[in-house]
């Protein structure tokens, strides 16, 4: 049986119905979830606003978050644009535009 995973806010009240295999925490008013095998966005509704197609994923920073597919890692704009290519082995978190 696979369990699935719900969005809940500190009064324990449902926002968003278990419907996801793993998600990440809301940041910049967006959550990575993981529907089957692939990692896409959502936003606070619950509305899938950026389509699952990575193969790992992290939270938005300053308008930007890391994602991955076959293994390569690049960055992604808010509206699920490839704005660094998919070409590193690692990456980390940009601060005030400057990636770290």
């Amino acid at each position: 049986m696979a369990i699935k995973l719900a969005l809940l806010i500190k009064r324990g009240k449902m926002v968003i119905e278990p419907k996801f295999d793993g998600a990440g925490p809301f940041i910049d008013g967006m959550a990575s979830v993981l529907v089957g095998k692939k990692w896409g966005y959502i936003d606070r509704s619950g509305k899938i606003v950026i389509s699952p197609q990575f193969d790992d994923s992290g939270s938005f920073k300053d308008g930007l978050a890391p994602v991955c597919i076959d293994k390569k890692w690049g960055y992604i704009d808010r509206s699920g644009k490839i704005v660094i290519n998919l070409q590193f082995e690692k990456v980390n978190s940009f601060l005030k535009r400057w990636l770290l």
